[in-house]
């Protein structure tokens, strides 16, 4: 027979099979409980169908080896054919359902809880959905898992375990391409489920992939500038790859362990590594297998992976209070790292402790406080220091070395408490001028009058003062400077570097008459500076 004459004959048969699933429709809209009327329909449904599919097989084979036959009539026969078997396998499923909910006797389902009272199950589990195979061979083992429940149960005609294999599948993926070239018949069933197997599910193919999968995370972490896999994540990768392989067969035998060890092994980091060969150097003999090194291998990262956890609990509740703290805003005056008066008389600010930690080694002599409290630093000049710092490879800005750089490269922010320039104090130029000045002060030609107003002295040779932080005006400008109170002092006075910096103007000058502790009275001729609006 020809194709025309098979689809007069067909046309009838759809009729049928139509009218077979509209009533079957009715029954389900009804809600009507008789299993005999329920199980009489789903008979009458296979039976329909039986024949409308030997007659669509028929269309589909004459049409394949007709050359006159377009693809595209051939995918508009297919899908019209397709529709037909959704709405079978639709329809017999909620009348299945529905007779074996009337069927099945009604059973109080207990649930066991910590008083040992039974009752019944309350909630409603979700409905698991089909997940759809796409091709990639890493999902094979999942996915044919999920769908190996369908290929055993005996319930199930082959007819609809070949729609299932469909649904299984992605569409438009090589998988479903597969899948779809085969007939939809049971007949086909078992052949495109071999060819399913052979093209996406030899194991040797699979192996091979999870092989692989080791020796990236090896060369991962051979790599400097490869991503580090945190304990947890790698232990995880690892127990997913060698589950995967022992389900294939692998790692079951010492010859396999023997083969993964190395790989496995090679994974861990340097550092777990010496550590792992510390704790099992004890443990591991001559006749300690493959099996037993890789078991060892991962109760080690298991170990170290409960370790982590309990040492997260363990600081998590001191934690907590440094989490409920109040943030900093950004007005706050602690934002601007202001230095204080005794962090000024040390020759150090604020700013300039991320630069250099307390407990670290001074550049000059390698003791330990910090290089800005060096003594032996502040005795020599400043081309003794630099020297200094050249030979051991230390930054003249930051006193750091770590990261090694020079001055020029430097980008710490650090501001000298004495000229304001951008280096330490401890390597101020002035210092040396200020040495210098002191040495000749005997031999000054200054005239001095020393008047004895008191009859001893104190031996102590620095005095703290209080400060404080102000913001002056001028000329279209603004500064902050620091501020010392002397209490003893009937003037107030600004530095030479502020004025200039300000550009304020000069009115007069004046000599002035200090007298100071000691009874030492010094005359000097002092500029007066004028206000501004």
């Amino acid at each position: 027979m020809d194709v025309e004459s098979i689809k007069k004959l067909r046309t009838p048969t759809r009729s049928n099979f139509a009218r077979a699933l509209n009533k079957a429709s009715e029954i389900l809209d009804k809600k009507i409980e008789d299993t005999d009327v329920l199980a009489a329909q789903i008979v009458l449904l296979q039976q329909k169908f039986k024949e409308l599919n030997d007659l669509d097989t028929k269309i589909l084979a004459i049409l394949q080896n007709d050359t006159t036959c377009t693809q595209e009539n051939f995918d508009l026969e297919y899908e019209a054919i397709t529709a037909y078997e959704d709405r079978l396998l639709e329809t017999k499923t909620k009348l299945q359902r529905r007779l074996n909910t009337l069927e099945k006797p009604k059973q109080e389902v207990t649930v066991i809880k910590e008083a040992s009272d039974n009752c019944n199950r309350k909630f409603k589990l979700p409905v698991l959905e089909l997940k759809q195979f796409n091709g990639n061979i890493k999902e094979w083992l999942q996915r044919w898992g999920q769908y190996k429940k369908i290929r055993e149960d005996s319930d199930i005609v082959d007819d609809d375990k070949f729609q299932y294999l469909i649904q299984s599948t992605l569409k438009g993926s090589p998988a479903r391409q597969l899948v779809e070239s085969f007939p939809p018949s049971g007949k086909n069933y078992e052949e495109a489920v071999k060819r399913l197997k052979q093209g996406f599910g030899r194991d040797d193919l699979l192996i091979e992939v999870y092989i692989r999968d080791l020796l990236s995370v090896v060369i991962n972490n051979a790599n400097p500038q490869g991503q580090k896999y945190s304990v947890v994540k790698l232990y995880d990768t690892l127990e997913g790859q060698l589950r995967s392989l022992k389900s294939l067969g692998v790692a079951k035998d010492n010859f396999s362990a023997i083969l993964l060890y190395p790989l496995v092994e090679s994974c861990l980091p340097s550092d777990l590594l010496k550590v792992f060969e510390r704790t099992q150097s004890e443990l591991i003999t001559t006749e300690t297998t493959g099996s037993d090194r890789l078991t060892h291998l991962l109760s080690f990262l298991k170990k170290e992976i409960e370790s982590e956890q309990k040492l997260i609990i363990a600081r998590s509740s001191f934690e907590l209070d440094n989490n409920n703290k109040k943030p900093i805003t950004h007005h706050s005056r602690e934002k601007r790292n202001i230095p204080s008066a005794s962090d000024l008389f040390n020759g150090s600010k604020r700013n300039t402790l991320p630069v250099e930690s307390k407990n670290s080694e001074c550049a000059f002599c390698d003791k330990s406080h910090t290089s800005q409290n060096c003594w032996f630093a502040k005795s020599l000049t400043y081309e003794k220091k630099k020297e200094i710092l050249l030979n051991r490879g230390i930054c003249f800005r930051c006193l750091n070395s770590k990261p090694r750089h020079i001055a020029r490269f430097c980008k710490q922010q650090v501001n000298c408490s004495k000229c304001n320039g951008q280096h330490l104090s401890i390597m101020c130029k002035m210092n040396d001028k200020y040495r210098t000045n002191k040495n000749n002060e005997k031999s000054s030609e200054e005239k001095i009058v020393t008047e004895s107003s008191l009859t001893n002295k104190t031996s102590i040779r620095q005095v703290y003062l209080q400060t404080v932080v102000v913001k002056i005006r001028g000329n279209s400008r603004t500064r902050f400077i620091r501020v010392l109170f002397d209490t003893g002092s009937q003037r107030s006075y600004i530095s030479k570097y502020a004025a200039e910096s300000m550009k304020y103007e000069v009115i007069s000058e004046e000599s002035v008459l200090h007298s100071l502790f000691g009874g030492v009275e010094k005359a000097e001729r002092q500029k007066i500076f004028g206000s501004f609006k």
